[in-house]
C-alpha cells in the first residue's frame, strides 16, 4: 500500500509565524503531541512534544519566541507514492516515530506514525505467539521518582536521559506515571516548576506480565489509546 492511502486525515498542521505559548494552545485544544508548520501550504517544521520538554528546561525560556526556533532536526519528509515498508525503514534508519509525507509538489499531505503502521499490520510484523519478554531487551528500564519530586526537576531528568515519561512511586514502586503529554497541557501554568508529580501523575498505571503476547498488548493499548505500559 502507498502512503497517500493510508494516511488518516488530521487537524495536525498549522501555518508558521505562530509563537510558543500559541503552538502550546493548539497542541492542547487539539489533542495532538505534534504539529506540522506550513509555509505556503508546504511542510516547514514539525514541533513535537520532545521539542517543548527541552524548551521548559532551558533558563529564562520565552513563551512569546517564535515556533519555528525550537523545531525538532531538519524534517524528514517522503513522497506519497512510496509504500508503507519504504517509510518503516526510513522511520527506523534515522530513529523516528512519525514522518511527514508530501505529494510531488512538496504539499503537505499528512503524517504517518509508527503506531498506525505496527497496528495495522500487527499480524505481519510479529509472529502470532510472540511475547512481551521477547523485546524486554529493548525496552527503557523503568525510572520510578518519588512523588514529591518537582515537576522541574523530572523536567530535567527526562531530557537528560532522553525519555518521554517517568513512573512515580514511593519506595521505587510505581504507582502511576507522568509523560511528556501531561506537561505540555501544564506548560503554560506560572507555577509549573514548583507542581510535583503527585500533582499531574496518570493513575492507575497498565500492567503487563512479560510472558504477555503483543497480539494482546497491543490491542489494549489501542483501545485505551496509551502510547506506554508498565512490565512486570
Amino acid at each position: 500500500m502507498v502512503l497517500k492511502n493510508f494516511i488518516t486525515p488530521r487537524n495536525d498542521f498549522i501555518n508558521c509565524g505562530l509563537s510558543v505559548a500559541e503552538i502550546i494552545l493548539v497542541m492542547n485544544e487539539r489533542a495532538i503531541n505534534y504539529i506540522v508548520l506550513l509555509q505556503e501550504g508546504k511542510p516547514c517544521g514539525i514541533i513535537t512534544e520532545r521539542d517543548i520538554l527541552r524548551l521548559l528546561s532551558q533558563k529564562n525560556y520565552k513563551m512569546k519566541a517564535a515556533a519555528c526556533t525550537i523545531c525538532s532536526r531538519k524534517i524528514i519528509k517522503t513522497k506519497g507514492n512510496r509504500t508503507i515498508e519504504y517509510a518503516l525503514g526510513l522511520m527506523v534508519d534515522e530513529r523516528l516515530r512519525r514522518i511527514v509525507v508530501v505529494d510531488d509538489d512538496n504539499k503537505y499531505l499528512g503524517v504517518i506514525e509508527q503506531e498506525e503502521i505496527i497496528y495495522q499490520f500487527e499480524s505481519e510484523v510479529f509472529s502470532t505467539n510472540a511475547k512481551l519478554e521477547d523485546f524486554l531487551h529493548i525496552a527503557s528500564k523503568a525510572l520510578v521518582l518519588e512523588p514529591n519530586v518537582t515537576i522541574e526537576d523530572a523536567i530535567e531528568i527526562m531530557n537528560f536521559r532522553n525519555i518521554g515519561s517517568v513512573l512515580v512511586g514511593e519506595k521505587g514502586i510505581p504507582e502511576g506515571i507522568v509523560t511528556e503529554s501531561d506537561i505540555l497541557h501544564n506548560a503554560q501554568n506560572p507555577n509549573l516548576d514548583k507542581l510535583l508529580l503527585k500533582n499531574l501523575m496518570q493513575i492507575p498505571l497498565i500492567f503487563f506480565e512479560a510472558s504477555e503476547t503483543v497480539e494482546k498488548t497491543l490491542s489494549v493499548m489501542q483501545k485505551e489509546n496509551i502510547r506506554r505500559i508498565a512490565i512486570h
